[in-house]
This record gives C-alpha cells, sequence and structure tokens, in this order.
C-alpha cells in the first residue's frame, strides 16, 4: 500500500471503518509507518524496500503504541465530524436568514433583520449595518441591535467603519481600546463597552461598496478568520436583499408621486368637471308654474356631464317650442355636442329654416352636425310646436322614443319613424300632428328613463314604462308624477342612481 493513499485515507471520514478492515495486517511504509490493528506506529528506518520481522516484543510494543494511536484516530474523526455537522448546521441556518431577508422589502425593517442575523450567526452581543448616505457622506444606521430607538450617523471617514468603507478591506480587532482606528464615542453616550470588533464591508452587484457591517463582543473570544469569512459571505448577500428593498421603495415613492400627482389632477378635473355641469344645469329652462301650459322636469346625469339636453319656450304669442334630444355616449364630448345642439335652436341659429316647423329644424339640425365633423357622434331628436288657437300640437323625431301624451287614462305615443340625427346628409324628416286637450300630459324624455334594469333580472321596457304612466297614482287620482317615476325606478333596480341619463319634461296644457 502506497504512503499517499494511507494519508489520504487517514484525513476522510470512516477511516477507522476502513483500517479495521484490515485486520492484524502489519504494512511497512517508505516512511517508516506500520500499520496494524486501527493504529500507525512509527519504526526504525530500514531498508524499506525488504520486510521488516519483529519479535514478540516488538509487537507487542507496536500493538501497544497502535491502540493508543487508534483511540486518538477515533477522537480525532469523531471531531471532524462534530465540526462538519456544525457546520452543516449554520450553513442551513444561513439559508433560511437569507431566504428570509429576500422577502422582506421594507427597509428599515430588513436593516434591523440583517443585524440580528449577524449577530445571531457570528454569536455576537450585537450589530449595526451603515449604510452610505452620498448625499449627505455619512454612514448611517435605523438603530444599532441592543440599543433603543433613533438612528446612527457617522461621517463616512471616522473611525473603523470609515476605513472598511473607504478601502473595502475587513478589520478585525481584539480589543477596540488598545487600536487608535477606534471610534468610542458612541460607546461614551450609550455607556456600552467594545471589546472584540468585527467590520466588514458590504459590497453589492456592482462591486460597489454600499455600507459596512460590524459585529461587536463576541461570546467566548475574539472573532476568528472564519467569523470573518462568514461575515463577508453574509454580507454580500445581504446587498442583494438591501438593494431590492431600496429598489421597492423607489419605486413606492414613484408610485406615491404618481398618485399625488394623478389625485390632483383628478381633483382639478372633477372641479372643473362640475363647473361645467352647474353651466349645463343653468342653460336648462326654469319651471313654469302657470300660464296656458305649464312645464316641470327632471334631469339626472348617469355622469357630471351627460349627453341628454332640452328646452322649451314660446317662439310667438301662439307657438310654443319643446324639445329634447339624446347625444350618443356621455362625458365630455357628448355634453359639448348635446349643448351645442340646445345653443343652435336657443338663438335660431338655423338659417332660412322656420322654428314652428319641426320637420325643418330636424333637417337643419341633421345637415349641421353630421356624426365624421364630430367625433363619429350621433344623436336622436324630438321637437314639437303647440299652437293654443288650434289646440294643436306638431311634432318630429329622428330615432326617438315617442312622446307620450296622458289623458283621462289612456297614454298616446307621438313619434315619427325618422332616421337618427347626424348619420345622413341632405335627409328629410317628416312631422306628424295631435290635438291638445285641456288638461292633456305630455312626457318628452330620453331612454335613460325606462331602459332600467330590474334587480331581479330583465328589464323595464317602453310598453312597461307607458302602461306605469298611464296608471292612476298613488293617491287613486291622476296619473305618477315626475318624483313617483323616479322613486319606482330606483326601487327596481335596487340602485340609488341610473346607468343612463334620466332626463324628462312634462308639459301640462289648460
Amino acid at each position: 500500500m502506497k504512503e499517499n493513499l494511507l494519508e489520504r485515507l487517514l484525513c476522510r471520514p470512516g477511516v477507522a471503518e476502513l483500517l479495521r478492515q484490515l485486520g492484524n495486517v502489519l504494512v511497512l511504509t517508505p516512511a517508516g509507518r506500520v500499520l496494524l490493528d486501527c493504529g500507525v506506529v512509527d519504526v526504525p528506518a530500514g531498508d524499506a524496500a525488504r520486510p521488516v520481522c519483529f519479535d514478540g516484543r516488538e509487537l507487542g510494543r507496536v500493538a501497544g503504541a497502535n491502540a493508543e494511536l487508534g483511540a486518538s484516530l477515533l477522537a480525532h474523526l469523531a471531531r471532524e465530524g462534530e465540526m462538519a455537522l456544525t457546520a452543516r448546521q449554520e450553513e442551513d441556518e444561513l439559508r433560511e436568514v437569507l431566504l428570509a431577508l429576500s422577502s422582506e422589502l421594507n427597509l428599515e425593517r430588513l436593516l434591523c433583520r440583517i443585524m440580528e442575523a449577524a449577530s445571531r450567526l457570528l454569536n455576537a452581543d450585537r450589530a449595526t449595518l451603515f449604510l452610505h448616505d452620498a448625499d449627505k457622506g455619512e454612514l448611517w444606521a435605523p438603530v444599532a441591535l441592543g440599543e433603543q430607538g433613533g438612528s446612527i450617523r457617522i461621517p463616512e471617514d471616522r473611525g473603523i467603519a470609515g476605513q472598511v468603507f473607504a478601502s473595502g478591506v475587513p478589520v478585525n480587532i481584539e480589543d477596540a481600546y488598545r487600536d487608535e482606528r477606534f471610534d468610542p464615542q458612541t460607546d461614551r453616550r450609550t455607556g456600552y463597552r467594545t471589546r472584540s470588533l468585527l467590520c466588514c464591508p458590504v459590497v453589492n452587484k456592482q462591486g460597489r461598496v454600499i455600507g459596512v457591517i460590524q459585529a461587536l463582543n463576541r461570546h467566548g473570544g475574539p472573532f476568528t478568520g472564519r467569523d470573518q469569512t462568514r461575515l463577508l459571505g453574509f454580507a454580500a448577500q445581504a446587498s442583494i436583499a438591501i438593494e431590492n428593498a431600496r429598489l421597492y421603495h423607489q419605486m413606492e415613492e414613484l408610485v406615491r408621486e404618481r398618485t399625488r400627482e394623478l389625485d390632483d389632477a383628478l381633483a382639478r378635473l372633477s372641479g372643473e368637471l362640475e363647473a361645467a355641469a352647474r353651466y349645463v344645469r343653468r342653460l336648462l329652462p326654469a319651471p313654469l308654474d302657470h300660464g296656458e301650459v305649464c312645464c316641470s322636469w327632471r334631469y339626472v346625469p348617469c355622469h357630471s356631464l351627460g349627453g341628454d339636453a332640452f328646452g322649451y319656450r314660446w317662439i310667438d304669442d301662439d307657438h310654443f317650442a319643446i324639445y329634447l334630444n339624446d347625444v350618443s355616449g356621455h362625458g365630455v364630448d357628448a355634453a359639448l355636442l348635446s349643448v351645442s345642439v340646445m345653443n343652435v335652436l336657443e338663438s335660431e341659429m338655423l338659417s332660412g329654416v322656420d322654428p314652428r316647423d319641426p320637420g325643418q329644424v330636424l333637417s337643419a339640425l341633421n345637415n349641421a352636425f353630421p356624426m365624421d365633423r364630430h367625433g363619429n357622434m350621433f344623436f336622436t331628436m324630438w321637437y314639437g310646436v303647440w299652437r293654443p288657437s288650434r289646440s294643436e300640437l306638431v311634432f318630429s323625431s329622428g330615432g326617438h322614443p315617442p312622446a307620450l301624451l296622458l289623458r283621462h287614462g289612456e297614454c298616446l305615443r307621438l313619434g315619427v319613424p325618422n332616421l337618427l340625427l347626424g348619420c345622413r346628409a341632405d335627409q328629410e324628416y317628416e312631422s306628424a300632428a295631435q290635438t291638445i286637450r285641456p288638461g292633456d300630459r305630455l312626457l318628452v324624455y330620453s331612454d335613460g328613463v325606462y331602459e332600467i334594469e330590474k334587480r331581479e333580472g330583465g328589464m323595464w321596457t317602453l310598453d312597461r314604462f307607458a302602461r306605469y304612466m298611464a296608471e292612476p297614482g298613488s293617491s287613486g287620482a291622476g296619473h305618477p308624477t315626475l318624483d313617483q317615476l323616479m322613486d319606482h325606478t330606483r326601487s327596481m333596480s335596487g340602485r340609488d342612481g341610473w346607468e343612463d341619463d334620466f332626463s324628462i319634461v312634462e308639459a301640462r296644457f289648460g
């Protein structure tokens, strides 16, 4: 058997068992060693090429020495096994610590957990992690493990921490007060007594030193070289968690800043929309409480700005106009188009058009507001003119729900099957006429009044809406009022608001 093989066997776990398997075999190695019954002894130098014979007395001496060395070998192997087990346990503990650190994204909590872990891994009394603040030229820590509250800030070039940060080289000191580099100010401030100290740089993936970590007062003696190696490795892994937490913190700050900016923008926009909504509402006509015709309305846009608009006015002493238009969509665009249509009607800006002729009015509006010039938006409209001298209502509509004429328990639908407005140029719109009697009620509305999704499922339809308005009111006399209609639709949907603009105008003829 060659000597180098024996040496390798002697250094490997399980060597005792291998030696036992050799039995009472005597082997002379070139170095003059004898292998016998689990032991190794030196023998006088001789001719290593020839077998050596021993008498009984020599064999006894070799066997005795062999037994003693065998016991020493077993003890050594036991110590090696224990050290290997301890190292494995420490590796497992370090792996668990690093896994826990990787899941912590709050920077201050992470720094505290790193200090706790470093103190525990090195069996130290306390540990401190300093990070570099480039803006202030300082090293800072949220708090030193073992101290109460506050934070620590020191110049980036002061003391041992400053030296390690600047050089990137670890410092291991057995007695801090015998080292001139040690700055005792923190000890004086806190009443703590630093003895042994181990300080290592914290280096990120780019190789830049971002801070230092130092452990103080190792239990059981000064810090060892192995402690230094472990702390360096731990610091390298901790730096990744620190960079991740910093990045997360930066992203949080960015999100908060963007959220504040968005909130401010939304607040300004909300204010502007509210102002616009007030403006639109001021354009709507005031109720008419007396005279030959009385008018009232209810208007609840589903958003701040809706796509519905309406109006009524005396064109002259014998012609009273009433209309309602509903632009496709909701929001600012729809509101702008709807208000534009209303302003055109109120200011009689349709050149060469008789406002007393509903068919002419709708034909002119259709040409004035083509959808290809208004964001592909179209609109529906009902427009009527009442002439009290003839007790006649002339009306026209384009894609709009028919007006309802309520008369002593019956409900007449007043509509003309014309095309939506804005879809086709030069479209002619037909008109129709209806006799009006004293006591009649005319309802002009948008489809948001009756397109109600019921809480139990299904939709409320135009037919059901018409039947509801034709029934006697809750008092047993007349038809339901506008407020009763609103309460009824809210009750059906189970919501306070409506999914579409709720617009309805009521005219009562005397």
